[in-house]
């Protein structure tokens, strides 16, 4: 009897087990970067989407969504990522539009973000409405965590025209 007993006390946590010891390393549901070498901060909420199985295992897929401030005046950017099966790093891709002067512009960022070490390199791509563009290219931009609480959030869009609703 104590012999079953145990079994189905081991059965059972390993069963409760399984999706924590799976899942793997998560970022925070939360996560505000500093880019060390410019004024630049992105505000990310990260959202676990679900799971894939792969040959290396069970990856966890995030959807990302936020807001950050740059170049541009401040606007939203969303994105995904994951974090691989046996690995530390949060590896996401995010976009987001903004306006400089007068016209649109398209940014990019890849982010490879170290959870341990709260630090990561950020690679950017921006294209410019005029045709012209910037990279980071082989030399990517070092970014570290901090508090969210810090960092003030955009006022209203920087966008002229804007009417409400049933304004004509």
């Amino acid at each position: 009897m104590k012999k079953l007993i145990l079994a189905i006390v081991a059965l059972g946590f390993t069963f409760a087990n399984t999706p924590v010891m799976a899942a793997g390393a998560n970022p925070p549901k939360a996560l505000c970067l500093d880019f060390t070498s410019f004024t630049d901060f992105h505000q990310l909420v990260i959202k676990s989407m679900g799971t894939v199985q792969t040959s290396g295992g069970v990856t966890k897929m995030f959807n990302i969504t936020g807001h950050a401030f740059g170049l541009s005046p401040n606007y939203p950017v969303g994105g995904s990522g994951y974090v691989a099966p046996g690995t530390t790093t949060f590896h996401a891709s995010y976009t987001g539009n903004g306006r400089s002067g007068s016209t649109n512009n398209q940014f990019n960022w890849e982010l490879f973000f170290d959870l341990p070490t709260s630090s990561g390199l950020m690679h950017a791509f921006f294209q410019f409405e005029d045709g012209s563009s910037f990279t980071t290219g082989a030399t990517p931009v070092a970014v570290v965590a901090t508090s969210c609480a810090s960092l003030p959030i955009a006022g209203a869009p920087a966008r002229g025209g804007v009417r409400s609703v049933g304004q004509e």
